[in-house]
């Protein structure tokens, strides 16, 4: 090359090397490659050249397990998760895609894992990229698929509160469903998915206070008295973080409020317990038939919510909590 004086020529290998070597081998205190970097960013232009030129691996983990899938997908770089994978999707508007995957490497698959077990769908379903999660399920990711500790894409978008992306879940999962079996059956579906702890979509929403999500995920087949690992229900969860709205949503949806979990608790235990008041008179509001037995209800130390109150000297809650028992007394 030097023998026949191609000067121009030896200078664009020299810096495609120079490119390659900082492609493949650049790395900061993470663990990120420049691949990661560009894709976090965003940055279509740099993530194609990359790949294109600089020999990039999309495939590289950072020190968390993370590829550069997951950092596009997590910031909802729509064109680069489409560049990343080939350009598949339809996310051709980006003329520079279709033509970079003529050369560029293809990530091993759209649902690669970090050191926890996420995908960039669970990460993009976090962060309520709702365009993104529709391009991956359009791929081939898989919406069910959990981490270490059990969490699916539809607990984090309940969990988070993204509506959207939960739609788009939802609806992918009965289509997929459908296909499969000739309708869906919603006991199978990704609402009645649980973690390691046993809590459902339906726990995670309500505990967030993330009503829309939580009526969604009850009209999808969600059982609204579903218990987890310790037998605490929705109801309970949200009246013990005192998730006003939750509470009601529940109750409204048929949630049963005389339901107990391993320790006694009901959920007037559990607001009782934490002084939530409003809840406590939501609570409250059920039919007498409901309120006297949740009212007479022990935990597991023999105690029923009006003792538990004494105990905490919480006398605002003793005197709702007395009222409604002097009524209950009248009552025929």
């Amino acid at each position: 090359m030097v023998r026949k004086g191609e000067a121009r020529l030896l200078s664009t290998y020299l810096v495609h090397l120079a490119v390659r070597e900082l492609a493949q081998q650049t790395r900061d205190s993470d663990g990120n490659t420049l691949l990661h970097q560009s894709a976090s960013l965003g940055d279509f232009e740099t993530t194609r050249v990359l790949l294109t030129y600089g020999g990039a691996d999309p495939d590289a983990a950072n020190y968390r397990g993370e590829v550069p899938l997951h950092a596009a997908a997590a910031n909802g770089h729509l064109f680069v998760c489409s560049l990343l994978l080939k350009g598949r999707g339809g996310s051709s508007d980006k003329a520079a895609t279709a033509a970079a995957t003529t050369t560029m490497r293809p990530v091993t698959g759209v649902d690669p894992r970090n050191e926890d077990g996420q995908t960039p769908l669970m990460y993009a379903c976090f962060r309520g990229h709702r365009d993104v999660v529709r391009f991956l399920l359009y791929v081939g990711a898989e919406s069910s698929s959990a981490s270490e500790l059990g969490l699916t894409c539809a607990h984090a978008a309940a969990q988070e509160g993204h509506l959207e992306v939960l739609e788009t879940l939802l609806e992918a999962e009965e289509k997929k469903a459908g296909n499969e079996r000739g309708g869906a059956d919603p006991r199978r579906t990704m609402s009645w998915s649980t973690t390691k702890e046993g809590h459902t979509p339906l726990h995670l929403a309500a505990s967030s206070g993330n009503v829309d999500c939580l009526k969604r995920l009850i009209a999808a087949g969600a059982d609204v008295n579903a218990k987890d690992a310790k037998g605490v229900t929705p109801l309970i969860l949200s009246a013990f973080v005192d998730q006003l709205s939750s509470v009601r949503a529940l109750l409204s949806a048929g949630a049963d409020a005389t339901v107990a979990d391993e320790d006694g608790f009901t959920a007037l235990h559990a607001a009782t317990q934490e002084g939530h008041l409003e809840v406590v008179e939501e609570i409250l509001g059920q039919e007498d038939r409901v309120v006297g037995r949740i009212l007479e209800a022990t935990n597991g130390d023999g105690s029923t919510p009006l003792v538990m109150a004494v105990r905490e000297n919480d006398m605002e809650m003793v005197k709702l909590l007395i009222a409604k028992v002097n009524l209950k007394l009248l009552l025929p």
